[in-house]
């Protein structure tokens, strides 16, 4: 009886650290994603445009979609004036500095490295866009620029 008791204590100890810890992150997320430690790819697999989120924000079965106006290329090359990002469910972070720049304007600075080519649809299950010549592109990092 009393080892079942400690069991449920330790438990409900470690879900609500857990809980804790979750709700810290998605109330006060980080100002950057950064999966390559500040590394700045410099060939054509590297995108980087700083863009601004538009309505309407939309849901798939296996993502978010953010409606994005590129408002500027920094480096690569893109003809699109606005590109469809997919951000997968589960992934709160990402999902929840975009959804701020939706309620809140602002521009954001995303990084991309080139995923694949000749997808098969305009949507894809990855956390980035498929371009107009069908070449997938993931995000490496996201940040916001400040005015």
């Amino acid at each position: 009886m009393k080892t079942s008791i400690i069991y449920i204590a330790l438990i409900s100890i470690i879900l609500t650290a857990f809980i804790g810890f979750s709700t810290y992150h998605l109330l006060y997320p980080k100002q950057a994603i950064s999966y390559t430690k500040n590394q700045v790819y410099t060939n054509d697999t590297t995108l980087i445009v700083q863009v601004k989120i538009n309505q309407p924000y939309t849901a798939i079965a296996y993502a978010s979609v953010f409606n994005c106006y590129i408002e500027k290329v920094i480096r690569g090359n893109i003809k699109e004036s606005t590109i469809a990002m997919t951000i997968l469910a589960g992934h709160e972070y990402k999902d929840s500095i975009l959804n701020e720049a939706l309620i809140h304007p602002k521009t954001l600075e995303i990084g991309f490295k080139k995923n694949n080519e000749n997808e098969p649809y305009h949507t894809m299950p990855i956390d980035g866009f498929v371009d107009d010549t069908k070449t997938s592109w993931t995000i490496y990092y996201i940040k916001s620029i400040e005015p």
